[in-house]
């Protein structure tokens, strides 16, 4: 039996990592960013991913490396991926 657990999306990660143990606040976050609230907010919500620019703006500013942000969506999308692929397709009635 294969057991998949789901990844974090890597707005959670963000929220998670870096957001709350600095104590900062999504505002002052895309400020420094660059971003509009909505984007991040959107990320954070796990409704956005990332792109290679949005990486480089987050390890610029949270001293990371954007493979870290790259990677993360990489096996969040695949894992997802793999979720629609696992599932049996139901015809309709």
């Amino acid at each position: 039996m294969r057991v998949d657990l789901r990844p974090r999306h890597p707005g959670r990660v963000l929220l998670d990592e870096f957001l709350e143990p600095m104590r900062c606040s999504r505002e002052e976050l895309a400020h420094e960013l660059g971003w509009a609230q909505k984007q991040l907010g959107e990320l954070i919500a796990g409704e956005l991913g990332i792109d290679p620019d949005m990486a480089d703006d987050l390890a610029r500013v949270l001293g990371t490396n954007r493979y870290l942000w790259l990677q993360l969506q990489a096996r969040y999308s695949t894992w997802l991926a793999e979720q629609r692929r696992d599932r049996p397709y139901k015809m309709a009635a």
